[in-house]
C-alpha cells in the first residue's frame, strides 16, 4: 500500500516543482495539496496520512505553527529559507529540514530515508500484530488483527470483514470486542466496529474504509474523534 502524504506551500510553482522530484517515488501518494495550513489542519483531522512536506513561511499559521496543533502525528519533512531554523525542527521532532531553493539530489536523499523509515515502522509492527482465533463455517481461523477492516453484527452473527475475504462468525459485537486482543478498534455504531487503522477517511456521519461507506452515529462520534485523532 502507498504511504499517503499532503503537501503545504503558499508557492503554486514550489508545490509543482516538490510534486515533481515526490513523484519519482511510486510508493507515495499525494492525497492533497494546500496553500496554507489552516485547511490542511482541517483536513488531516479526518484523513490518515504518513507524512507531510510543508513550507515553513505560510499565510496566517507557518509551519511550526502547523506541527504545534497537529493531534496526529505523521512525519514531516519542512522547507524554509532559514538555516537556523533546523534546530527548531529538531526539538519539534521534524524528520528533515531542507532549505529553499530544494537541492533535488538533497529532497531525493530526504525522500529515500523516509521511505526506508515508514518500511521500518510498518514492519515493527507487524512483528507484533496480534492474533485472534476464530470459528467459521467448521474451520478454524488465526487471524492478523491488523488485517481486520470492520466486524458488523448481523443477527446472532458478526460478519469479519477482511480484503479480500469475510467470515460468519457466531458471536455479538460487544463479546467479540471484548475478545480482541488490540486496542485499535472502536465501535462507531451499534452495528459497527472499524480498525482504525484501516481508516480512508471520515465524512459528517460516515467512516469510509477501502471503498466501503459506514455509519458514524452521533453518540459514538465524539469518542471515536478523540480516538482518531489520537493515531500516530
Amino acid at each position: 500500500m502507498p504511504y499517503s502524504y499532503i503537501l503545504i506551500d503558499s508557492h503554486p510553482i514550489d508545490r509543482l516543482n516538490c510534486q515533481q522530484l515526490i513523484q519519482k517515488f511510486e510508493d507515495f501518494r499525494c492525497l492533497e495539496e494546500f496553500s496554507n495550513a489552516i485547511d490542511a489542519l482541517a483536513y488531516i483531522k479526518s484523513h490518515k496520512v504518513d507524512f507531510v512536506v510543508i513550507s515553513k513561511k505560510l499565510p496566517v499559521y507557518d509551519g511550526f505553527d502547523f506541527i504545534k496543533q497537529l493531534q496526529q502525528k505523521p512525519e514531516i519533512i519542512l522547507l524554509t529559507n532559514t538555516a537556523s531554523d533546523a534546530l527548531l525542527a529538531y526539538e519539534y521532532a521534524v524528520f528533515d529540514c531542507l532549505l529553499k531553493p530544494l537541492s533535488p539530489k538533497r529532497f531525493e536523499t530526504a525522500l529515500q530515508r523516509l521511505f526506508q523509515h515508514l518500511q521500518l515502522k510498518e514492519q515493527a509492527h507487524q512483528v507484533k500484530a496480534p492474533k485472534i482465533i476464530i470459528k467459521s463455517n467448521l474451520q478454524t481461523f488465526h487471524l492478523d488483527c491488523t488485517k481486520i477492516l470492520w466486524i458488523e453484527a448481523t443477527g446472532d452473527y458478526i460478519k469479519i470483514v477482511l480484503p479480500k475475504k469475510t467470515h460468519l462468525v457466531h458471536s455479538s459485537l460487544k463479546k467479540f470486542k471484548a475478545e480482541l486482543p488490540c486496542d485499535f478498534f472502536v465501535q462507531i455504531h451499534k452495528s459497527y466496529l472499524v480498525n482504525l487503522n484501516q481508516i480512508r477517511a471520515v465524512e459528517a456521519n460516515q467512516v469510509w474504509i477501502q471503498n466501503k461507506n459506514l455509519p458514524l452515529s452521533r453518540r459514538r462520534k465524539p469518542e471515536f474523534i478523540k480516538r482518531f485523532n489520537q493515531l500516530a
